[in-house]
């Protein structure tokens, strides 16, 4: 559990989701008798009345009325005071919603898969350069890179092009290790019943782009392995890089015809864009870390990794 939040909660605060879960867990600590919520409050990162009321219940019992304000303040009096009561306890408090055993482990599994992932695409980007594009195998990256990022090292012939595609590639392998270094089981997750409304069938999705919580679906747990955890890299991409949407593909629809080791550069709109695009759209990082995976489960058309952001 975190032991600082980023901005207020409660009535007139900033109410980041993260926070709001932080808070909510920590009032749920707080036994009854010394002004705990009663019953407990769904640690969901939103701030309703209930929320609301636990703060000014909580507020009234330590501090009196006249100081209960119904707003939790970073480093101020009512957010030491939860945590001096003791923050939740257990490893895995990050996960809410029900989430089985099983289930967070399975999670934890896929975070480590995504990461082993991501390293992989990079070692091999490194090697990009210097490849031959029509090597086979896992070599076959110059390719992958320019269907996924129109990055295109196949013409080494002109030394000012190579130049400037390996200056793309930088500017790439950077993205790639931001999300490498922050993609962890210690986000927060939460077990949803059901996507939310228009996300045609998301097995995971985020709330806009500032809370970093990652909400699952339980059909989630019925994909591949590599799938899972290219959706988790997806949807942590979505609010590392503040993306709401696909840039390039017109609402999502390219997700239902193309697959991770398709040339994407003729589904994406303008066409003269496509490296933009691509940088901000978290299926190119999904689609590039699934191609170069040799443990990956498909090759061709598979409608993966569904995903919503919502506003």
């Amino acid at each position: 559990m975190a032991q600082s939040i980023q901005g207020s909660v409660g009535q007139g605060g900033r109410n980041l989701g993260a926070d709001v879960k932080i808070v909510q867990a920590l009032l749920n600590n707080v036994p009854t008798l010394q002004g705990g919520p009663s019953p407990k409050l769904v640690v969901d990162g939103l701030v309703g009345p209930k929320t609301t009321g636990a703060i000014f219940a909580f507020q009234r019992k330590q501090f009196g009325q006249s100081h209960a304000d119904g707003r939790v303040d970073p480093g101020q009096r009512t957010f030491n005071s939860l945590l001096a009561l003791g923050p939740p306890s257990g490893p895995d408090t990050n996960f809410t919603g029900g989430f089985t055993p099983d289930q967070i482990q399975g999670i934890k599994d896929d975070v480590a898969r995504g990461q082993r992932m991501i390293d992989n695409a990079m070692s091999l980007m490194a090697l990009a350069p210097f490849l031959n594009a029509n090597a086979p195998g896992p070599t076959d990256v110059v390719k992958m890179l320019a269907f996924n990022f129109g990055i295109d090292f196949s013409d080494k012939s002109n030394p000012i092009n190579l130049a400037f595609q390996s200056t793309l590639l930088v500017q790439l392998q950077a993205r790639f290790a931001t999300l490498r270094g922050s993609i962890s089981p210690q986000l927060p997750f939460v077990l949803e019943q059901a996507p939310p409304p228009g996300s045609f069938a998301a097995d995971a999705f985020v709330i806009g782009t500032d809370d970093p919580t990652i909400h699952i679906v339980p059909q989630y747990f019925d994909r591949p392995a590599d799938e899972r955890s290219a959706i988790l890299v997806h949807e942590h991409a979505h609010t590392k890089f503040k993306t709401a949407g696909h840039p390039g593909m017109g609402g999502g629809l390219a997700v239902l015809v193309v697959g991770p080791t398709d040339d994407k550069r003729p589904f994406f709109q303008p066409p003269g864009r496509f490296l933009d695009q691509s940088l901000n759209n978290p299926f190119c990082y999904e689609w590039l870390i699934r191609a170069l995976d040799n443990g990956a489960s498909a090759r061709s058309l598979n409608l993966n990794c569904l995903c919503a952001t919502t506003p």
